[in-house]
């Protein structure tokens, strides 16, 4: 008799106890996890255009994605010695560039209905900040203008390691980093088709830069 009580205790004791360790888990589950600080070697660094690229996609009858690339492009980084928190870029691309595979789309891009390259040669960005660093991941601010409208914008951005160049190839540092983020063309003055060709233009930039 005893012995049943003692098994029955040790039962009620377990279910009792049970909802709040799941409770446990689940809060322990969802706190944010920790990141730990990421070193980036402070200095100034070009890109490098042969492994750097500023892509670019926009929705088309609202079925498909035409993707599209500059092939000009040039731009710095500097990295301070508070590492992320103080990275600054800037970046230039150049529209009469634009590639999207098509020529004749490619032309009517450079057209006034579009970039109008002959008036506005480039697309220029250039930072004014960073925040909500956590790890190699961060949110970098900026100033887009295009067609001669400069609007801001937030990149979500990616440290993505730094690397040293053979001894042949000059043996100099190397960093790279991506970023995203979407901006509304009607914003800058390109309201073109606007039964055919989405809004919201996404950016993706994927960068490698060496040190100087």
């Amino acid at each position: 008799m005893r012995l049943s009580r003692f098994v029955f205790a040790l039962a009620l004791g377990a279910a009792l106890l049970a909802p709040a360790t799941a409770d446990a888990q689940r809060r322990s589950s969802t706190r944010p996890a920790q990141t730990a600080a990421v070193t980036v070697p402070a200095g100034t660094y070009a890109l490098d255009p042969a492994h750097t690229n500023f892509n670019f996609s926009v929705q088309h009858m609202g079925l498909a994605e035409v993707t599209g690339a500059f092939a000009q492009t040039s731009g710095t980084i500097t990295v301070g010695s508070g590492g992320l928190r103080t990275f600054e870029a800037t970046a230039t691309a150049q529209t009469a560039s634009i590639n999207t595979r098509v020529d004749m789309r490619d032309n009517h891009l450079k057209s006034a209905d579009f970039f109008d390259a002959a008036n506005h040669p480039t697309v220029t960005f250039q930072s004014t900040g960073v925040r909500n660093v956590r790890g190699n991941r961060f949110q970098l601010l900026g100033t887009l203008t295009m067609r001669g409208v400069s609007r801001p914008i937030v990149l979500d951005a990616q440290y993505r390691g730094t690397a040293m160049q053979p001894a042949q190839m000059g043996g100099k540092r190397l960093v790279g980093f991506s970023a995203r983020g979407t901006v509304n063309r009607l914003d800058y003055g390109i309201s073109y088709g606007p039964d055919m060709i989405g809004q919201t233009v996404q950016i993706v930039i994927n960068a490698e830069a060496v040190q100087q």
